[in-house]
């Protein structure tokens, strides 16, 4: 088994699908709205179909996989795609780390802390919630019509804003009706780009010789170039600087239970929601029906300032599946 460091660098702008789509039925919208980063499961099924088009075995159409030819697919990547619950065998794909920014294919960059800047303090006073004298932690310079940091720290703990990286695109224009009829409707879409010197990259620890081709991914397949090169180390040692006592920051999207806020004093987050496409070997065929249900995961950059720290780190290190895929990943 090797660690490779793999690097997606978008040929043209991407889209990657979230809640915010143009949707169907009821559900339609007239927005599409990009997510900036591709899903950790988006990764997951890229390699899981490059692994199987480098080894020869992949088909456009599934009805035309033999019964060896399964055989062989389960061997290579599995027989089902990612749930959350279950730790999954993904076949020669071992792990993942979460995506991050890499720049000029040597400066790491994570989405910065969202108590950067901040001060956090603690002081006795009148809670709110009660008469009783309490202890209030809060940040002393926390302007809530800023919000929190958006932005990008490397490894050497350089700053880049969200705009220094990203490059939103929006196409407006009006298309008939998918049902096939004259109506004519109108349609907005965002996109984004990474700036000319980025790339999305991932650790993957596989037994398999990837290597570098050109990818598609993304709600309208877009066009990346992959770079796949040896790598010794992982993300956590990239960003050992930037660990801080009493603190937990994290590196990817997270699902956990509510109890983790019980063990600590203080947190600094925001939510994401996430859906996955579910198969398996029997049917790769990709159906709005074969979606996960919705789940609600607290996004990377959040904060925790533990009063517990083990039960917290307890909390994220419980589902080994979403660990293995680099998912619920921290410092």
């Amino acid at each position: 088994m090797s660690t490779f460091l793999i690097t997606f660098k978008p040929v043209v702008s991407f889209f990657f699908g979230g809640e915010q789509t143009f949707g169907e039925g009821d559900e339609a919208n007239y927005f599409a709205k990009s997510n900036p980063f591709p899903q950790q499961t988006t990764i997951l099924g890229t390699l899981r179909k490059e692994v199987l088009i480098q080894e020869g075995v992949y088909k456009e159409n599934f009805n035309k996989y033999t019964y060896n030819d399964v055989k062989i697919m389960n061997g290579l990547i599995g027989n089902q795609s990612f749930r959350i619950g279950e730790l999954e065998n993904f076949g020669v794909i071992k792990s993942l780390s979460p995506v991050f920014l890499i720049q000029n294919n040597d400066s790491f960059y994570i989405s910065a802390p969202k108590d950067r800047n901040l001060t956090y303090c603690r002081e006795s006073g009148k809670s709110f919630l009660n008469n009783e004298k309490d202890t209030i932690p809060f940040f002393t310079n926390y302007n809530p019509k800023k919000g929190c940091d958006s932005g990008f720290i490397s490894d050497t703990k350089k700053y880049k804003s969200f705009d220094a990286i990203f490059k939103e695109n929006i196409k407006i224009g009006i298309t008939k009706e998918r049902d096939g009829d004259d109506k004519e409707s109108f349609f907005k879409q965002s996109y984004y780009n990474l700036q000319r010197d980025f790339s999305f990259g991932v650790i993957v620890e596989i037994d398999f010789e990837l290597e570098s081709n050109t990818i598609y991914m993304g709600a309208n397949n877009s066009s990346f170039f992959m770079k796949v090169k040896k790598f010794d180390g992982t993300l956590n040692n990239q960003f050992s600087d930037l660990h801080e006592d009493n603190k937990i920051i994290l590196l990817s999207d997270a699902y956990v239970e509510n109890t983790i806020y019980d063990y600590c004093d203080f947190t600094l987050t925001d939510t994401i929601t996430f859906r996955n496409i579910r198969s398996n070997s029997k049917n790769y065929k990709f159906k709005r029906k074969n979606k996960s249900n919705k789940h609600t995961f607290i996004t990377r950059g959040s904060v925790f300032l533990p009063n517990a720290e083990n039960k917290v780190i307890e909390i994220l290190d419980l589902d080994k599946g979403l660990k293995k895929i680099g998912y619920n990943s921290y410092l």
